[in-house]
């Protein structure tokens, strides 16, 4: 298999676990106020707070993709998205999980624009449409999986204590969730290295 193809498909399987970890914290939401003791402002403000840095930081990292290499700013890109999710679960207040929200939004915003400056260099041209989709089909593809895989992996946690970590007063086991996607993702970042 051309080599194009393997890193077009490490790509799409990054988007893939960047919409996941973007959108499961929705999913666990109601549990994090309650094991935090939030108020229905924070959570919300909470939820909202990785936009801020998305939107803020999309074209500065970009930009060091275009000089530093899209292979480069990706692989960072994931390891540090993927450690700050896994942080998350540790976060022990609101001022923590706020913190936590604005580094995600930071550590995500170059993603895409890494993605397309990949697609761009190992891509022919007339190929780069195709590539591109598939990227963006692991992305939404997470978006779609999140909730459900989300749902599914508190439950079985439930009662299973994750490097540790338990579940708090809500008798959800979030943190041990938000570890594991981390944990995938520094896998995938290392993979995506390694290319």
């Amino acid at each position: 298999m051309p080599q194009r193809f393997l890193v077009v498909g490490v790509t799409a399987v990054a988007a893939l676990l960047l919409y996941i970890d973007r959108v499961c914290f929705s999913t666990i939401a109601d549990p994090v106020q309650t094991d935090l003791g939030l108020s229905d402002q924070q959570k919300e403000f909470a939820l909202g707070a990785f936009f801020y840095t998305y939107a803020l930081f999309q074209v500065p990292v970009g930009a060091l993709a275009d000089r530093y290499g899209p292979r480069v700013v990706l692989a960072a890109s994931i390891a540090l998205w993927s450690a700050v999710t896994a942080l998350t679960g540790l976060a022990w207040s609101y001022g923590a999980l706020l913190g936590a929200r604005l580094l995600l939004g930071l550590s995500e915003s170059g993603a895409y624009p890494a993605a397309a400056g990949l697609v761009k260099r190992w891509a022919r041209p007339d190929e780069r449409g195709l590539f591109s989709a598939v990227v963006s089909f692991g992305g939404r593809a997470g978006m779609a999986l999140a909730p459900a895989l989300t749902t599914g992996l508190a439950g079985a946690l439930a009662g299973v204590a994750v490097a540790g970590i338990a579940a708090g007063p809500s008798g959800v086991n979030w943190r041990g969730v938000l570890v594991l996607y981390g944990l995938c993702g520094m896998a995938v970042a290392a993979v995506f290295w390694t290319l």
